[in-house]
């Protein structure tokens, strides 16, 4: 016993023992422990990917707009066309040349 219940009035104030019951299934444990996973990995990853659902639904194609709302791709379209051909036939200074005038055109505003 404790001081605490030393000097109490009466066993009724908190002296009484206080019992721990842990109950454990071992053929979970033993899955999981086969598996190398403990109980806060499988937590984490499930928290990981709800946290990337969420995000994604919020986010949507908010990356993807600069070339899902293109009003004309056309000249774009046929700009690739001419760095594939340029490529083809082995002339890789107009390849460059071409290349280097696409990714100008994407990285402005």
């Amino acid at each position: 016993n404790s001081s605490y219940c030393d000097k109490a009035p009466s066993a009724e104030e908190g002296c009484r023992p206080l019992w721990f019951v842990a109950a454990n299934d071992p053929g979970s444990v033993n899955v999981l422990s086969r598996l190398g996973l403990s109980l806060i990995t499988i937590y984490t990853i499930f928290v990981l990917a709800i946290g990337r659902s969420v995000r994604s639904i919020c986010t949507g194609d908010v990356p993807l707009t600069i070339y899902n709302e293109l009003p004309a791709i056309d000249k774009l379209w046929a700009l690739c066309s001419d760095i594939y051909t340029a490529r083809h036939h082995g002339d890789l200074d107009l390849e460059e040349e071409l290349f280097t005038f696409l990714v100008d055109i994407y990285r402005s505003p």
